[in-house]
């Protein structure tokens, strides 16, 4: 009973191939169903429309605008977190060169890095008395101004030391006495 019903199933349904090599054998039952589409007059065809190729292109379209878009949004990620850990390095190092009295403890505005050769990196730095007497508070700035008014990477340090100018008088007071 089943064979009976798998060969009228296999003569209803017959791919585009098999039908063209049946004209050849004359039989349909021994050809295999692959990409069987039956059609109004008892004629099948294999392959695609042209509505199912215009939804895959379009849904391929979808995923590729999906993929660069997410491509797009992980490099300018990457050149962000790039900026900002050059900013905090730079910023670090501006600290340092207080801290060590390498610069002079003193206010500056928009003082451009000397290596910098584009002159896209700035720092500032302000200097105010702590809260405790011969104690300095020195906020760093550094800014990344590509185009020169609005920055894309900053980073400010704070911290606090003791003024270096006391520690100059007691060296000169020690050294006259």
């Amino acid at each position: 009973m089943r064979r009976a019903a798998r060969r009228v199933c296999s003569a209803t349904f017959v791919s585009g191939a098999a039908l063209a090599a049946s004209s050849y054998s004359g039989k349909h039952s021994s050809l295999p169903l692959v990409n069987a589409i039956p059609l109004k007059f008892g004629i099948e065809r294999s392959g695609l429309s042209l509505l199912e190729v215009l939804i895959s292109v379009a849904i391929f379209l979808g995923a590729l605008t999906a993929i660069m878009q997410l491509l797009n949004s992980g490099q300018q990620s990457e050149v962000s977190a790039r900026l900002k850990t050059e900013a905090a390095l730079r910023c670090e190092a501006k600290m340092a060169e207080f801290v060590s009295g390498i610069e002079e403890a003193v206010s500056s505005d928009k003082q451009k890095f000397p290596d910098d050769e584009i002159g896209n990196w700035q720092w500032s730095a302000e200097v105010s008395n702590g809260n405790a007497t011969s104690l300095l508070k020195i906020t760093v700035t550094v800014e990344h101004l590509p185009d020169g008014k609005n920055p894309n990477a900053a980073f400010t340090l704070n911290r606090y030391m003791r003024d270096p100018q006391l520690f100059i008088d007691a060296a000169l007071s020690e050294t006259g006495k």
